[in-house]
């Protein structure tokens, strides 16, 4: 029955989009110039106001490894300092960064 009702909805769906289409058409074929090139310029408009959101979301960090500068001072930046290498495993003498977790080498033995 489930079955029934999904092509009942996808058959409304093609016959509105055919509608649409239909519509769509006439409307650009009709359609002045000055229509025309105002709906190109509102087209434009959207889509430009979309990506300047899209763009304003990407952190500052977004592919910092694909933009790397020799002459940056990495290290002095306090989001990319990662201090010395100092925590030795007990049990396996391997060195681990400050606040890595016991588990990350040897499982603890």
């Amino acid at each position: 029955m489930a079955a029934v009702n999904e092509m009942e909805m996808d058959k409304e769906c093609e016959s509105r989009r055919a509608v649409n289409r239909d519509n769509m058409a006439a409307r650009r074929q009709s359609g002045t110039e000055e229509e025309v090139e105002r709906h190109r310029l509102r087209d434009w408009q959207r889509k430009v106001s979309a990506r300047q959101e899209t763009s304003s979301k990407v952190p500052w960090t977004f592919n910092f490894a694909l933009n790397y500068l020799p002459n940056r001072r990495y290290q002095d930046n306090p989001l990319f300092a990662t201090g010395r290498v100092k925590v030795i495993c007990s049990f396996c003498d391997a060195y681990r960064w400050p606040g890595e977790p016991q588990e990350i080498c040897c499982s603890n033995g």
